[in-house]
């Protein structure tokens, strides 16, 4: 397997990783789907185990809910642009 940046996992193995992450890596998934209102979980990792989670309610085509944590709200925001997209092709 290459090894990745972008896959999680890049502590060690990619210069831009930050040192100090208290996660490897942080994954996403649609929980719930009912059209407008998306709910997105995520869950940090850290030596392949599970730790912080969380959720956000989104209102598709509104602003996305503040978070405390500016990056996870963008990944977040990346995951949902995403994932309408792929909903939006079926």
């Amino acid at each position: 397997m290459r090894q990745v940046c972008n896959l999680g996992y890049g502590r060690n193995r990619c210069e831009r990783f930050p040192a100090g992450s208290a996660a490897d890596a942080v994954r996403f998934h649609a929980s719930q789907d009912a059209g407008m209102l998306v709910r997105i979980q995520y869950v940090f990792e850290k030596d392949c185990w599970p730790g912080e989670s969380g959720a956000f309610e989104c209102r598709t085509g509104f602003n996305f809910p503040e978070a405390a944590n500016p990056t996870l709200r963008r990944q977040a925001e990346a995951f949902l642009e995403s994932y309408l997209r792929r909903r939006n092709e079926r």
